[in-house]
Parts: C-alpha cells; sequence; structure tokens
C-alpha cells in the first residue's frame, strides 16, 4: 500500500517545477518513461466542464477514489483535503498526478533509484503527456515516482436528483439532497468490484462471471422497481438503467465512447450468456470456445497479467543457471525487449524497469527455458481489462487496443530489437488455456 507523512513546508511553484523538470528527465533516463514527441502547435487547453473525475486500478492504492474540481483552478481536481491532485501543468503540457507528502516507502526509493534531490513539496506521481486538453485525461498515465501501474482515470458519473414540480410537496426522499445520496449509493454501479479470475498460484478468486453477471441483473431488476415509484426516480435513474453497460461492466468490459464502438464488435448481452454457459459446460476443453460462431467476429474483455521472455537452455546448464550463458543472453536484451513491449502495449501495465533473469520453466517434453518476467507483480484484485482479444479470419488471436487497433508488433516497436544485434524470425500467436477443477461444497 505504501506510507507517507503530510508535508508542512511551502515550496515556491519555480521549485517545485525545477524538480518536476528533473524527476521527468530521470525517468526518462531510467527508460520509465518513453521519449516525448515535441509538438510545433501552441495547444490551447479547453477549461473542463466536468465537476469530478474516478480514479481506479492505480498502482498506489492511496489514489482511488473520486477527485472534485478545486475552487481555486478549473484545471485542478482534489481527492479528500487535496494531499493527492490531479493538474494540468501548461509548462509540462501535461496532466499530473501530485501528492503533497513527505517521500517514504515507497516514493522514497524511487527518489534513491532515480538519483534525485530530497524534497518534501508536490511529489510527482503519474503523469499523462497527452496534448488533447481535457481528452488527455483519458491517454496513458505513466508512473513517475508512484508504483506502476498507472491511473485509470475517467468522468465521475452521480445519481444526481432534480426535481419536477413544487419541492414542498415532495416527499423528503425525493429532495435532490437526500435523494441524490440514496440513489447513488444504492444504484451508482461504476465503482462496483465485481472482477474475478484465475491464476497459478491460489486458483480461483473474486467471483466467477456467471455470479458477476447475476448481480448486474439483479441491480437491474431493483433499478426498474424503484423507477416506477415516482417520475422523478425515473428520470434519475434513466441514465444508469443501460442493461447492456451493466452487463458490460460486470464483464470486465471497458466503457467506449461512441466512436470506439463503432470501431470494435463487442458482445451483446446473449453472447456474454452463451459464452458462460459454454465455458462452463465445456470448462476442461476451453480452447472450443474460439472456434465457437458466437464468439468468432467479438472483441472480448482481456488481462495483460504476464509478459515474459524465455530461451532454452543448453544441457549442460544444469546448476547456477542464473550465470549461464541462457541467463546473460536474456539480460543483455531485456532492456530492448521491454522498450519494445511497451511501444507494442500501450496500456497501463506494472512494467519491470530493471528486468533480469529470475527462473526456469519446463515444458512438458522436458525442455528447460530461462525466464525474464519485464512486469512486476499486481493486486490482481484491481487488475483492469484494458485490451480486448478477438479471433481473426485465421482462427488466431488478435490483440486490440480499446480503439479497435491491433496489437501486433510494428516495425518501430522491433527496432530496439534489431538495433540490440537481434534477426527477426517470426510472429506466433496462438490460444493457450489453464483450468482448475472445480471444487464442491
Amino acid at each position: 500500500r505504501g506510507s507517507a507523512s503530510v508535508v508542512h513546508q511551502h515550496y515556491s511553484e519555480q521549485t517545485c517545477m525545477r524538480k518536476w523538470q528533473a524527476t521527468l528527465r530521470a525517468a526518462v533516463s531510467a527508460d520509465k518513461l518513453g521519449e516525448k514527441k515535441e509538438s510545433t502547435e501552441a495547444i490551447m487547453v479547453p477549461v473542463p466542464e466536468v465537476s469530478s473525475l474516478q480514479v481506479d486500478s492505480c498502482g498506489w492504492e492511496d489514489c482511488h477514489g473520486i477527485f472534485h474540481r478545486s475552487a481555486e483552478s478549473p484545471l485542478r481536481f482534489e481527492l479528500g483535503c487535496g494531499l493527492i491532485s490531479i493538474v494540468y501543468v501548461e509548462s509540462l503540457k501535461s496532466w499530473c498526478m501530485l501528492a503533497e507528502v513527505a517521500p517514504l516507502y515507497p516514493l522514497e526509493y524511487e527518489h534513491l533509484y532515480l538519483k534525485l534531490e530530497h524534497m518534501e513539496g508536490p511529489q510527482l506521481l503519474y503523469i499523462c503527456r497527452s496534448s488533447h486538453g481535457l481528452h488527455g485525461l483519458h491517454g496513458l498515465w505513466e508512473p513517475v515516482l508512484g508504483p506502476a501501474p498507472g491511473p485509470d482515470v475517467k468522468l465521475h458519473k452521480e445519481v444526481a436528483v432534480r426535481l419536477n414540480g413544487d419541492a414542498s410537496t415532495q416527499s423528503s426522499l425525493l429532495l435532490p439532497g437526500i435523494g441524490s445520496i440514496v440513489l447513488d449509493f444504492l444504484f451508482n454501479y461504476t465503482f462496483a468490484n465485481w472482477r474475478g479470475g484465475l491464476d497459478s498460484f491460489s486458483g480461483i478468486w473474486g467471483l466467477s462471471s456467471l455470479e458477476a453477471i447475476l448481480c448486474a441483473l439483479r441491480l437491474w431488476r431493483s433499478m426498474q422497481v424503484c423507477s416506477s415509484v415516482c417520475r422523478t426516480w425515473r428520470d434519475t435513474l434513466q441514465p444508469f438503467s443501460d442493461l447492456t453497460r451493466m452487463c458490460h461492466h460486470a464483464m470486465q468490459i471497458p466503457e467506449l465512447s461512441e466512436e470506439r464502438l463503432e470501431a470494435v464488435n463487442l458482445p451483446t448481452v446473449p453472447e456474454l450468456v452463451r459464452a458462460i454457459k459454454f465455458s462452463s459446460t465445456w470448462w476442461n476443453f476451453a480452447l472450443m470456445l474460439p472456434r465457437t460462431s458466437f464468439f468468432r467476429g467479438k472483441a472480448w474483455p482481456a488481462q495483460i497479467s504476464e509478459v515474459q521472455l524465455q530461451t532454452e537452455m543448453s544441457q549442460d546448464e544444469e546448476h547456477f543457471f542464473m550465470e549461464g550463458p541462457s541467463a546473460a543472453f536474456l539480460n543483455g536484451h531485456a532492456k530492448a525487449f521491454l522498450k519494445a513491449a511497451k511501444d507494442m502495449l500501450q496500456v497501463p501495465l506494472a512494467w519491470n524497469t530493471k528486468p533480469d533473469c529470475r527462473g526456469v520453466s519446463t515444458t512438458s517434453d522436458g525442455r528447460r527455458f530461462a525466464t525474464c518476467n519485464l512486469l512486476e507483480s499486481f493486486d490482481r484484485g484491481r487488475k483492469l481489462c484494458r485490451v480486448l482479444a478477438q479471433a481473426d479470419a485465421e482462427g488466431y488471436m488478435d490483440l486490440l487496443a480499446l480503439d479497435g487497433s491491433s496489437m501486433k508488433p510494428s516495425q518501430r516497436s522491433l527496432t530496439p530489437l534489431l538495433q540490440s544485434g537481434l534477426t527477426f524470425r517470426a510472429i506466433t500467436r496462438q490460444w493457450r488455456s489453464r483450468n482448475t477443477k472445480p471444487k464442491g461444497p
């Protein structure tokens, strides 16, 4: 979770700016951030026409929550009492997440790693270097001093009651002040955590797909009941009563804009139910799912939990493999692969900034591979599905960004590998499955 203490010393804007610029340069030198392409055109940042932002799935748990617009500046959003804020910094042409705390764990380690001067002023935790004004908030947030991955920032939608008629004739539950709090608490599912999954350490965790979609259906049914109470509640709950969006949230399908919905073909609610039914019936034959008619042609939510390098070991590397030629080969090219993976996967991930060979894996036929993980471990319960997966025309897996673009390696992403002396041979794509036998009550 991390720890920090409140700052009591005030720093001037010039001092803070000098520290932030030094921090960014150090982060770029340490390959935490990619090189930013400077724009030659003057960029006008519009005043945000929103009152609050929602932050989820961040490497530092204390940054989670709802950020409200500050009365001091329309380009500043604050969490709670304002110690953590999201601010547009004009001189950096970027949105930044700042924390006015003294750098303790893990910020102190990042200060030492980046060789920075000690500073107890506003710490530059994360940055979004998109130059599109308010739309930049939805861009790629990268960790600077904060633990990876960067936050998921989106507009916060509140359930707000608006009166239709004379307020004196209304019940207290229909008044905006009370009704908004009650309905927002009961039916605002945007912060609902219905996630679940399967990992190799502890098996099944969280809710299953069936349990999650049942939660969405029950909530939708209750919402319809409350909508019939009066016209005021019906109009208030109408923006949240979209059953498809609720089921998509339960299935961890990211909420997309109208433009992005035209670029990708998301599954319908009946197709989601069919996929759940199929996977529960044929759980030990999961690789049959991509061959079904309802699965192919649709973009399904996917979660990137591992990015790993492997190289086959020779038979004489039985002992001290960490000092062997296979480990040395991976360590020598890990940085190049990290740059290539970052360029290919433009999503917030907990990248390992100092990757090296840490283990060995053995296949069913007895072959041994030295391995290097490019991602650090991250709390599984806070991971979001940030990409989409679909079966292409040939039946192979195709990884898509949320705008529908393919995440196949491009010439630009392969450049660091070619410059390191490697030769490009081929790209292999395939579906793989891992299952756990269901347990009885």
